[in-house]
């Protein structure tokens, strides 16, 4: 038999077979012969210094090493970092910024800090009763062409609506014209009600009136303008007052500034005139639902300035000039003027007379005023005449 690329022939005995071992098959050869590398437990290669035997196998149990390599998914443990990230969902903590919605929220309190909304109510002072009212007639006088409505003009104008308020006479006109504007579109309103109707009392003018930044003024021979308002139209017949602003001097002795009249002399009439010598004397006069010509006149030479007449009661009546009593009669009344009352002549019976030329600056028509209210009506207008430059006299 051969054995190891040789021929031998068993001496002696018959070798036995001995019964193959695997695991011991399995050994490394170097191990068997005790002369390689071996295999020490912990994955390590020791020497056993066998001179026969070269250590080349071990290049190839180097690829063994490769096995730690697969250890080296210890790396997968840098995992753990990509945990860390995970941590960063506390940055998604770091979202109670979201918290600080509740700062967004304490501004929803500062709500409760426009509690000094009442430093407001300073604004809304002004706009107290009458500011919106008087807006809303400058409003009305500019739409319809008025100019020289100014800052100053503007502010005057609101300042008198608001006197009036706060002193209880606004309620008592049933119309009043401060005349704005320079031109008839914007004279004409009721300054109460300022819409282009006859029932809102707005002026109809007729004739050759001229007006300008200080009113308006008629000529002598045709100028009227229609008030659309009767004494049945005020209050009561024993409530009722007219009211002129005359800003200059004129030298027509015939003029009947403003009036009403039914049923000729001895009938009744609702009238204010400034300087009349037509019925034989330079005098002023009212009448105020009482009967007769020139009742309860007196006779004056200044016919510039605020004129009010006033009746207060059946048995009281007044004219007052800048706030000061002229004349003051106790004459009855006889009925309710029942004719439209003209502004620029006097109406009888629907036949304007008396044509007037004086420069008028304000007109009001409306209920009863006692002295007090005249004196302080009279305040009121003189001083927004004096604010936008038309008191000329």
């Amino acid at each position: 038999m051969e054995w190891n690329g040789r021929k031998i022939r068993p001496a002696g005995n018959v070798i036995k077979a001995k019964e193959f071992d695997f695991q011991d098959a399995l050994k490394p050869l170097g191990e068997k012969r005790n002369n390689g590398f071996v295999w020490v437990p912990g994955g390590q290669f020791g020497s056993v210094q066998s001179p026969e035997t070269s250590p080349q196998p071990t290049p190839s149990i180097t690829p063994t090493i490769s096995l730690t390599p697969t250890n080296t998914p210890t790396p997968t443990i840098s995992l753990t970092p990509s945990i860390t990230p995970t941590i960063s969902l506390t940055p998604t903590n770091t979202q109670t910024p979201t918290i600080s919605l509740t700062p967004s929220i304490t501004p929803t309190r500062t709500p409760s800090t426009p509690t000094p909304t009442p430093s407001i109510t300073p604004s809304s002072t002004p706009s107290a009763s009458g500011t919106t009212e008087a807006n809303t007639y400058l409003s009305a006088v500019v739409a319809a062409g008025g100019t020289g409505i100014t800052s100053t003009v503007s502010a005057a104008t609101r300042t008198l609506f608001t006197s009036l308020v706060s002193n209880g006479l606004y309620n008592k006109m049933k119309s009043f014209y401060p005349l704005l504007g320079g031109v008839s579109a914007s004279c004409k309103f009721n300054a109460k009600n300022p819409v282009d109707t006859n029932a809102a009392f707005r002026l109809t003018f007729n004739g050759g009136w001229t007006f300008n930044s200080s009113g308006m003024f008629g000529n002598t021979v045709n100028t009227y303008a229609r008030t659309y308002i009767s004494g049945t139209t005020l209050n009561t017949r024993f409530s009722q007052h007219l009211s002129l602003y005359v800003t200059q001097s004129t030298n027509d002795g015939s003029c009947l500034e403003m009036g009403a009249s039914n049923s000729g002399f001895p009938g009744t009439f609702t009238e204010l005139f400034v300087d009349n010598i037509a019925f034989g004397g330079n005098y002023r006069g009212y009448n105020i639902n009482s009967s007769g010509n020139g009742v309860d006149s007196t006779s004056h030479s200044a016919m510039t300035g605020y004129f009010v007449s006033s009746r207060e009661s059946d048995t009281k009546s007044y004219l007052y000039k800048n706030g000061s009593l002229n004349y003051s009669s106790t004459t009855v009344t006889n009925g309710t003027t029942t004719t439209e009352i003209y502004v620029g002549a006097r109406n009888d019976d629907g036949n304007p007379n008396g044509y007037s030329n004086r420069p008028l600056g304000f007109v009001s028509l409306g209920d009863g005023l006692t002295p007090s209210e005249i004196t302080t009506l009279s305040t009121i207008i003189n001083t927004w005449a004096t604010s936008i430059g038309r008191n000329t006299y």
